[in-house]
C-alpha cells in the first residue's frame, strides 16, 4: 500500500523509496529489557511492557 496505511502492509515507503520492515513491537521493548538488565539497570518486564504499549499507543 502506498496510501500510508500499516494495516496489511509489509512496509513502509521512505521518503527516498526505500521500505523498511515493521518492527514487532513487543520483539522491540524485550530486547531493549535484555539490553538494559545486561547493563546492570532495573528494566523488569512491567518497564518493557509500559515501553510496548506507549510505542503502539504512539503509533510509531
Amino acid at each position: 500500500m502506498t496510501d500510508g496505511s500499516r494495516v496489511g502492509a509489509g512496509a513502509q515507503p521512505e521518503p527516498d523509496g526505500h521500505e523498511l520492515p515493521l518492527t514487532d513491537v513487543a520483539t522491540l521493548a524485550a530486547a531493549l529489557g535484555v539490553a538494559l538488565r545486561s547493563a546492570g539497570l532495573p528494566a523488569g518486564p512491567d518497564r518493557c511492557e509500559r515501553l510496548a504499549r506507549a510505542v503502539t499507543v504512539m503509533d510509531a
